[in-house]
């Protein structure tokens, strides 16, 4: 199973970050709970995504913030996607320029 950890450190590598120290991982998952938190705030509900989802671990939703261990909390479809969401809400922090639609 993906976790958050997971799509943070691909993101990371997509912004040529392949060795991200514990301050760049603790500022992407930072950056992981803005975006969940903005896709719910443009009504994109992932905890929905992922009851429409047959056959997916049902992941329960979190009562704060997700962690490093959490599981990604949307069917496999979606984690290419909210990678390249993710590295394009990272590039910014570290100087670096990244668009998500260039890679689509």
């Amino acid at each position: 199973m993906t976790t958050v950890r997971d799509i943070i450190f691909r993101a990371g590598r997509k912004i040529g970050m392949a060795d991200m120290n514990a301050d760049e991982a603790s500022a992407g998952l930072d950056a992981f709970n803005d975006m969940v938190q903005a896709w719910k705030l443009d009504g994109i509900d992932v905890w929905h995504l992922n009851a429409l989802n047959d056959g997916f671990p049902m992941v329960d939703a979190p009562m704060s913030d997700f962690t490093f261990a959490s599981l990604f909390p949307m069917p496999d479809a979606f984690r290419e996607g909210a990678t390249f969401c993710l590295a394009s809400r990272m590039a910014p922090e570290y100087g670096l320029a990244f668009d998500a639609d260039d890679f689509l």
